[in-house]
Order: structure tokens, then C-alpha cells, then sequence
């Protein structure tokens, strides 16, 4: 997330975000937990009256990351499904 936020880095030749955070997602976090905290960061920045145009700001940024939700639980449990059972 520093990196959305401070600009990044230029170039980024990593892991994508869905394969990076694999685990995260294999443990059950999709689309409804990232809308929670998208929600509950929406939540504490109007609660510290940040003004509405920051707060879109930071939604305009953070909210792209939705899709990457949706693909990395997709990603990660069709995964699970082609591993062989151990029964």
C-alpha cells in the first residue's frame, strides 16, 4: 500500500499483487473482506474529518484493488481444487 500511496516505484518486475498475497487469499479473503475495510477506512477517515475530496482520493486509489481480490481468491482456490485430496 506505501507504494499506491507515495507514488511507487517506476517499474515494479515482482510477483503480481494476486500471487504475492496468495496465502492471504487461500485463507478466505475475497471481495466481501476487501469491501469491509474499504468501508471501515472510509468510516475512520470521515470520523477524523478528513475533507470529502482526500477521502475520495484515497477511494480512487484503493478501490482498483477490489478486482485484484476477486481474481487472487479465484486464483488461489482453483488452486485448492486441482490439488489431489488426501483422503
Amino acid at each position: 500500500m506505501s507504494n499506491v500511496f507515495s507514488g511507487g516505484i517506476k517499474k515494479y518486475s515482482g510477483k503480481s499483487m494476486a500471487l504475492a498475497h496468495e496465502r492471504v487469499f487461500r485463507m478466505g479473503a475475497g471481495v466481501k473482506e476487501f469491501d469491509i475495510v474499504a468501508g471501515l477506512l472510509v468510516q475512520t477517515l470521515e470520523e477524523l474529518s478528513v475533507p470529502s475530496d482526500i477521502v475520495h482520493d484515497i477511494t480512487v486509489v484503493v478501490l482498483p484493488l477490489r478486482q485484484v481480490f476477486s481474481d487472487g481468491y479465484d486464483m488461489a482456490h482453483a488452486k485448492l481444487d486441482e490439488m489431489p485430496s488426501s483422503t
